[in-house]
């Protein structure tokens, strides 16, 4: 969210168009209801970008830290390569990110680079997944962080405009990239403004927080009776089941069903937040408990 936010000072034609697709959609005054990258294609395609966004070149092989190191067991060839055995190789993700052939001019940040000539997402485009590490040790929360990041940025553009800082002198200050020296590079602290977009930001904003407090309460687990585990890691089978009651199961948004209901429950309200509610009691607890909480009822 930072690189976004520093992302949209610089490039404010971006934030114009993704508000005017939000507009178009909900209609200005509302948050968006949907969790459907392809509904907002113009929300998804910076995002795509901001997985790929071009920190300084100087810093290019530190952004390797999202590729966990591996080790080769025994002497093997790939693609023309001899790796040795016990050589120890890392993926570099700026160079995977950062490929003309795939992605022409890679420094300039360009959401349409995934949008068709009709705006819809261009599926020939790949998705740029290298940022979350590869083969079997990909970061296993890249679908919730996407999920999270889409409705994170609806929110904010359908709300806020974000603008540059003033001075003293109401004069606008111009934004210095500057970025951390580091295993994982970060922008250094900046400035900004957020202006609402409209009257009555503060009471939708409060509405929605209210609404999403009242319906997670619904869903909340009792601590004290699921915080004690067995010292292996696992919950007795009659406290597994109970967790998940059937009624905490039927939200879930891996069907059909539950998907479509997900969307309309209301402002800044999904059904991944309740699976996080449960969550998190037994994660506070300092406890570990091993759930396969994306299996289907």
């Amino acid at each position: 969210m930072i690189c976004f936010v520093q992302v949209m000072l610089l490039c404010s034609e971006v934030q114009h168009k993704a508000q005017e697709e939000l507009d178009e959609v909900f209609g200005k005054g509302c948050l968006p209801k949907t969790t459907d990258p392809n509904s907002l294609p113009y929300i998804s395609a910076p995002i795509h970008e901001l997985l790929r966004y071009p920190v300084p070149e100087r810093l290019r092989v530190l952004t390797s830290a999202p590729a966990t190191p591996h080790m080769s067991i025994k002497d093997d060839w790939y693609n023309g390569y001899f790796i040795l055995a016990g050589c120890i190789a890392v993926g570099i993700s700026w160079s995977v990110l950062h490929d003309e052939e795939v992605y022409p001019d890679p420094g300039a940040f360009k959401p349409e680079r995934v949008l068709t000539a009709e705006g819809t997402l261009d599926a020939s485009v790949p998705d740029p997944m290298a940022a979350f590490g590869f083969g079997r040790r990909i970061c296993p929360g890249r679908h919730f962080a996407l999920a999270a990041l889409f409705q994170d940025i609806a929110h904010v553009l359908a709300v806020f405009n974000i603008e540059k800082p003033l001075d003293e002198d109401e004069n606008v200050i111009e934004l210095k990239l500057k970025w951390t020296s580091r295993l994982f590079p970060v922008p250094k602290p900046f400035r900004a403004r957020s202006e609402p977009r409209f009257e009555g930001v503060a009471g939708l904003l409060q509405m929605a927080v209210q609404l999403c407090y009242e319906r997670s309460s619904m869903w909340s687990v009792d601590v004290k009776r699921h915080a004690q585990v067995s010292t292996c890691g696992e919950a007795p089978p009659d406290r597994m089941s109970r967790m998940f009651s059937p009624r905490q199961r039927s939200i879930r948004p891996e069907t059909e069903q539950n998907t479509s209901q997900s969307s309309t429950r209301g402002p800044y309200v999904s059904a991944v937040v309740y699976r996080v509610r449960v969550i998190l009691p037994l994660v506070s607890s300092r406890r570990v408990v091993c759930l396969n909480i994306t299996q289907k009822p």
